[in-house]
């Protein structure tokens, strides 16, 4: 009786083994947060990592890659595995900070206004008229504006044309560009304009196409482009923006204010349209 019961607890330790289960879940890593992009001496937050799981507790972290060096620019990236006591490697996971080199050409001048004037900006005429702009037309009346001020249009008649010439800035940081934009929606003679400095080349051109977001044409309504998806537009090429006002009625007028043409990432704000330019 007793290798009876003997065989019988053999057989089922036996038998326990082979119904027993092998590891083979892998670890997943999540990483949570971190810069994406600064400017040459900003501050920066590496993300936070964690690995979790099925059995394993406290899996280490394996970090390897680029030393980031927030004084010199250039795209820095690290890499993140992880295994399990099994054996399981994770997907690597990765993260990437661009440090951007950022000079004052790549601003233009007062391009929000705040001098509460045309410092920085250039009036052209068109057809030998350039009454659609002045320094008077610049004012600090509540519109959904940036700041202050910003350049208003309406203060002119309809029948009133020009152009307004902005210093000229090189294309730089991630390329996007933004603005906002009130007045008639018209591409072909009122638009926000941006030219090659070296051969005054119109590359691409906005006008406002959602004059009733906020309820009308009077109302500034903000814009943003990724200009590096637009053929002919190069990182570290020099270019201006000009405002042409060449309509002569049904809000013959234009609005402008808060042109940045430097970002080192994509404007956030839920206040910006993503709008694509046109040649």
């Amino acid at each position: 009786m007793k290798k009876f019961i003997l065989c019988l607890s053999f057989c089922s330790l036996v038998l326990m083994g082979c119904t027993s289960t092998k590891d083979e879940k892998k670890p997943v890593i999540l990483i949570t947060g971190g810069t994406e992009a600064i400017i040459v001496g900003d501050t920066y937050e590496l993300p936070s990592v964690f690995v979790t799981d099925d059995i394993d507790q406290d899996i280490k972290v394996n970090i390897s890659g680029d030393t980031i060096n927030p004084l010199v620019a250039g795209v820095y990236t690290i890499y993140y595995d992880a295994e399990d006591k099994a054996g399981n490697q994770a997907d690597q996971k990765s993260y990437t900070l661009t440090v951007y080199d950022y000079q004052t050409d790549m601003d233009i001048l007062n391009g929000s206004f705040e001098t509460g004037d045309l410092t920085g900006w250039q009036i052209e005429s068109i057809n030998g008229q350039s009454d659609a702009f002045h320094a008077d037309y610049v004012i600090d009346e509540s519109n959904r504006k940036d700041g202050t001020y910003f350049f208003d249009g309406s203060e002119t008649d309809d029948d009133k044309i020009g152009a307004l010439r902005s210093s000229t800035f090189r294309l730089g940081g991630n390329g996007w560009i933004s603005f906002r934009l009130g007045g008639g929606n018209d591409i072909e003679t009122l638009f926000l304009g941006i030219y090659r400095a070296s051969d005054d080349t119109l590359v691409t051109k906005f006008a406002n196409s959602n004059p009733q977001k906020y309820g009308g044409n009077e109302f500034l309504v903000g814009y943003k482009c990724d200009l590096l998806q637009i053929e002919g537009m190069v990182l570290g090429e020099s270019y201006y923006i000009k405002i042409v006002d060449q309509k002569l009625e049904n809000w013959a007028i234009i609005k402008i204010d808060d042109i940045k043409t430097f970002h080192v990432i994509e404007p956030i704000s839920l206040t910006y349209e993503t709008v694509q330019g046109q040649s």
